[in-house]
């Protein structure tokens, strides 16, 4: 229903918006405007960015500190969409708001653009143990649930190469003009991506144990490319509470791998994390999953790549 009336209010305003504009004669379309992206998360921001430099406006729409899978456009962000020239989304089922937008925007030259087209999707990996019989209903939709995809796409460098190259297509698209530096920067990146995959691959070739318990179902990706075995708390939406029997299920995990830490997430809450650690007589260490930075982060100098540094360091860390 909530998503229900937010189309409607955004059908609406921009009706308004396009009354307005009529009225007085002015015509948004021709008028000329810079180029510009907006993303829908932090990672294609982080890519764009790279790509663009000076040359382009970058910006994310969801607000630092916000975690994306919960977040949906305002009014004022889809009339800043009016003006843009590239809209990035993640795809993978990630934005259920995109298609509410397409449906209203009045912006017939904006480029939409999925930039996960081309990367092999894996399925959702959430909880579906620990559902007595008491609990069918709630254990057939954790099955439904399951079905959809792993949104996380960029937690492997290798997946972010494509979503890289889909980026750049759409900006020289939009710029032609200016493609050899677009390919130079690209480029630049594709190699701190090799880079970064070489280090993975390296770093994590001497591990003792694969398994390690995340806050939620967010590094799929990442376990797949390095040979490791993520198991969650919870599944891909970090906003369903596993139930008391497979809280007993993931405390006899940490004891059975000798697990030293349950990794939790700055932008979601680790009070069932806390709750598994306590219980479990161990500690917890943050593995950022890179949906979104926080304003510390920022102010601290990080990104997309110092992230994922520190990423390998707690994982190399953990499974020793």
């Amino acid at each position: 229903m909530k998503k229900i009336i937010l189309g409607v209010l955004l059908s609406f305003i921009l009706n308004i918006i396009s009354g307005c504009t009529l009225s007085t004669g002015k015509n948004i379309s021709n008028e000329v405007i810079k180029p510009s992206i907006k993303a829908a998360n932090y990672s294609l921001y982080y890519f764009a960015h790279r790509i663009v430099g000076e040359k382009m406006k970058v910006e994310s729409l969801v607000p630092l500190g916000v975690d994306p899978h919960s977040w949906e456009p305002t009014p004022s962000d889809l009339v800043g969409l009016e003006k843009t020239s590239i809209l990035l989304f993640n795809g993978a089922g990630m934005e259920d708001w995109i298609v509410k937008i397409a449906d209203v925007l009045k912006n017939e030259n904006l480029q939409v653009v999925n930039a996960t087209e081309g990367i092999q999707l894996l399925k959702g990996q959430g909880d579906n143990h620990g559902h007595g019989e008491d609990e069918k209903e709630k254990g057939q939709e954790q099955e439904k649930f399951e079905e959809e995809f792993d949104p996380h796409v960029w937690l492997d460098p290798i997946n972010s190469k494509v979503i890289a190259h889909n980026i750049k297509n759409a900006i020289i698209k939009e710029d032609p003009a200016n493609e050899d530096y677009y390919e130079e920067n690209y480029y630049k990146l594709i190699k701190e991506l090799d880079q970064l995959d070489k280090a993975f691959k390296e770093g994590l070739q001497d591990i003792t144990r694969k398994e390690f318990i995340v806050n939620h179902a967010a590094f799929g990706y990442l376990a797949k490319r390095y040979g490791l075995i993520q198991i969650p708390i919870m599944g891909i939406n970090p906003h369903t509470e596993p139930t008391p029997k497979r809280m007993v299920e993931l405390i006899n995990v940490t004891k059975e791998h000798k697990l030293k830490y349950i990794f939790t997430e700055s932008l979601i809450s680790s009070k069932v994390a806390d709750v598994l650690a306590r219980e479990a007589g161990i500690n917890t260490k943050v593995l950022n999953p890179l949906g979104n930075l926080t304003k510390e982060d920022i102010e601290a100098g990080k990104d997309y790549f110092t992230i994922m540094y520190e990423n390998l360091m707690v994982l190399k860390e953990a499974l020793k």
